[in-house]
């Protein structure tokens, strides 16, 4: 883990993931890699915590690929959480969520979503997702994903494009970042936080 006036990282290299407050199953692999394990059937949600949580305004990046078999990931910013039960969460998830397709095409979608005390609301409303571009491979292969979180307005960002833009009228003003994963594997790389 490397600490700047301006950025907080974890890139694994060290191959540990002490900073993170973990839920589920979740290692660093041999390749320096933050990885959370499930079945695609059986699994249940896995959750990791990390940063300060008096943060407000940040970017949060992370590296990730989706084995064939998982459902959805997401990432997770202005958290606050319970360290005694990580269930109990406020904040929000800017995530791809692939169980969009039966609705809206084939390919899922971007989404954000509010989180109260654990709880996710529906799709927040307003221009605020899109589909999937047919030509982007989202299984075995590593994107980028970016949330940019300035006052009430945030801007989820996949491989540099932006692909949802929320902005909430009463809105959580203050909390760290994390990761989140409902069945099947995910494995995640280069996470950071990075303050204007």
């Amino acid at each position: 883990m490397e600490e700047t006036s301006s950025t907080v990282s974890d890139n694994f290299d060290d191959l540990n993931s002490d900073g993170w407050d973990e839920m589920g199953d979740w290692e660093v692999n041999d390749q320096g890699q933050y990885v959370s394990y499930g079945d695609s059937r059986r699994s249940r949600e896995r959750r990791s915590y990390f940063g300060d949580e008096d943060l407000t305004d940040y970017d949060v990046t992370v590296k990730a690929t989706l084995d064939p078999d998982s459902w959805g990931f997401g990432l997770y910013f202005r958290m606050q959480h319970d360290e005694n039960n990580l269930y109990d969460a406020s904040g929000y998830a800017f995530q791809y969520n692939p169980g969009l397709a039966s609705r809206n095409s084939e390919r899922g979608g971007f989404i954000f979503r509010k989180v109260t005390h654990g709880r996710e609301s529906a799709v927040l409303g307003g221009v605020n997702w899109r589909t999937a571009d047919e030509n982007w491979k989202w299984f075995e292969q590593e994107h980028e994903l970016r949330v940019s979180v300035r006052g009430d307005t945030f801007i989820g960002y996949v491989d540099g494009e932006e692909v949802a833009r929320h902005t909430d009228s009463n809105p959580y003003t203050s909390g760290g970042a994390g990761l989140r994963v409902w069945r099947g594997t995910v494995t995640f790389d280069d996470f950071s936080i990075t303050t204007p």
